[in-house]
């Protein structure tokens, strides 16, 4: 009988990282504005998924729950209906490869977690927003199409190395901190450069929910004090992080995403 009750903290920021940088597919748009849709429709795509793990973290978490709708279509006709709910409009078509990916990445990252998500034995199973966002990242960035994406904060915030911000993402959240920047309002660069090459540079600033606070908030936001006298209270959160004592609607960090406009290119979308 296995005794275990929470994931390692390594085991929730490991992650692999592989080079991409031979991409076998070259992007081609027709025009500015046409990227800029594409690139704000997967990164909306990118958080309801996020929000899909969150509203699930019970089902998840829990020992003899029924975990069906976890996987595969059922897991995807979640993440449609919270998209539209979200952001008060339909789930895009399927009508580029990068989207198509991204949601078969989806898909992936869910059966890959399988195993641990139905362990009748662990109850934190260690697969919060944050978690599912990094596996995501990795997988869909290393398909070699010549995109990144990544769910990255500001360095004094960044609890997963792996996602550090690089110095365009770091100017674009200090953008974001500005008092004059819209609250909510995505940058897109079109004359951007990633690791020397030029790319086409889209991030989405996030704000911190009650779905963030239970981590990045203040002790009394942490689950693991409910029903605790204030004397006993942590500052550690459940996934085994000091909290860092954000506020409600407070900037976070962001989700960016990275195309290459001029790849190793050995095959084109048809």
């Amino acid at each position: 009988m296995k005794t275990l009750k929470f994931i390692p903290l390594f085991l929730i920021i490991m992650t692999v990282d592989v080079s991409w940088s031979d991409s076998r597919y070259n992007y081609i748009s027709e025009s500015d504005t046409e990227t800029k849709q594409l690139l704000n429709e997967m990164s909306k795509m990118f958080k309801a998924a996020q929000v899909v793990i969150f509203k699930n973290l019970p089902v998840i978490n829990a020992t003899t729950s029924n975990k069906e709708n976890l996987f595969g279509d059922n897991y995807m006709k979640q993440v449609e209906a919270t998209y539209q709910a979200k952001f008060k409009e339909s789930f895009p078509k399927m009508d580029h490869l990068f989207k198509k990916q991204l949601v078969a990445s989806m898909v992936e990252v869910m059966d890959e977690n399988r195993t641990l998500i139905s362990d009748t034995d662990i109850k934190f199973k260690g697969l919060i927003p944050a978690t599912y966002a990094s596996q995501l990242s990795h997988k869909f960035s290393n398909l070699g199409l010549g995109i990144k994406i990544k769910f990255t904060a500001a360095p004094d915030l960044l609890r997963n190395q792996f996602n550090a911000p690089d110095t365009w993402e770091v100017n674009t959240i200090s953008k974001f901190q500005e008092k004059d920047w819209v609250k909510n309002t995505a940058y897109f660069d079109a004359s951007a450069k990633l690791y020397g090459k030029p790319a086409f540079r889209y991030m989405t600033p996030l704000y911190h929910s009650n779905m963030c606070l239970g981590c990045h908030g203040a002790a009394a936001d942490n689950v693991l004090n409910k029903n605790k006298p204030e004397a006993e209270w942590t500052t550690i959160d459940i996934a085994g992080f000091p909290m860092e004592g954000q506020l409600l609607g407070e900037l976070g960090g962001g989700i960016s995403i990275s195309i290459l406009k001029k790849g190793y290119l050995t095959f084109k979308e048809k």
